[in-house]
């Protein structure tokens, strides 16, 4: 299940979705 938002460099994106295999997608 893919949680809403992901810290990316330092920062949180609630646009950046992070997947249980370590996948970061971004809208």
């Amino acid at each position: 299940i893919p949680l809403r938002g992901a810290f990316i460099n330092g920062r949180w994106d609630s646009q950046c979705h992070r997947f249980s295999n370590g996948a970061i997608a971004c809208a």
